[in-house]
């Protein structure tokens, strides 16, 4: 049974309506998680977009090789955009990044269900030693 389905279950939600209530792009809820590297949890503002940063979300984990961002605005998987993270210390770190995978929940269930992406760093524009600093605290 995956995460979002126990979670479904914990809180007395019938299994039927977790497909009528959330989209998944690209995830395969039976999957395993087969990330080796280590992940640290880092709330940052992380904007985002095509082209523009537009759209507001926040890290929730960050790695080497990429970050988690919870956003109610959503993207496909493959899609290659750019992401602009903020420190604490109002550093400013930019990087092209690709979506592995996305998950998005229904709105009257944000605050059980996480919606948002998986990111693959593919290149760093700006703040990459300030990253790597992030990633080994």
């Amino acid at each position: 049974m995956s995460h979002n389905q126990r979670a479904y279950k914990q809180r007395g939600f019938p299994l039927e309506i977790m497909a009528e209530t959330e989209t998944f792009y690209g995830l395969d809820l039976g999957m395993s998680d087969s990330r080796l590297e280590e992940r640290k949890r880092k709330r940052l503002s992380v904007r985002f977009g095509n082209g523009k940063l537009e759209h507001l979300g926040y890290s929730s984990d960050i790695s080497l090789q990429g970050f988690f961002v919870e956003s109610r605005v959503v993207y496909k998987s493959g899609a290659v955009m750019n992401f602009e993270i903020k420190t604490r210390d109002g550093e400013l770190i930019t990087m092209i990044g690709k979506i592995q995978w996305a998950k998005k929940a229904a709105p009257r269930l944000n605050h059980i269900l996480k919606s948002g992406m998986g990111i693959s760093i593919q290149k760093f524009l700006t703040g990459e030693e300030i990253y790597l600093a992030l990633v080994s605290e």
